[in-house]
């Protein structure tokens, strides 16, 4: 019941980090929804009542997490064109899409 509790909270506070994403590329912004990722994971992990580490749920948030939250908080600021495929996007959206990303990830948990 209490990760159940922690979880609708979670999903809560990610629909208005959604609802009130800059449409523009924020680090603090993003910043913020990274370490919102860490804390529910925190919590999630204490609080699941089966302790083995080994299963889905560790592959799925290390993989999530790297895909979507590392890349606008360590890689874009420092150089945006990291990968040898340099493909172009809207910079703009980021933001957006890390608060989407945020908010299907605790609807997920």
């Amino acid at each position: 019941m209490k990760q159940i509790s922690f979880n609708i909270i979670f999903c809560i506070i990610g629909a208005l980090m959604l609802m009130f994403a800059p449409s523009y590329y924020s680090y603090e912004f993003c910043s913020a929804l990274l370490i919102l990722y860490i804390v529910q994971n925190v919590i999630y992990w204490m609080t699941k009542k089966d302790k083995n580490l080994v299963c889905f749920e560790f592959f799925f948030l290390i993989a999530f997490g790297l895909t979507n939250f590392i890349y606008p908080v360590v890689y874009y600021p420092t150089n945006s064109s990291y990968t040898i495929f340099d493909m172009p996007f809207n910079e703009l959206l980021i933001s957006k899409c890390t608060a989407i990303a945020y908010f299907a990830y605790s609807c997920y948990l």
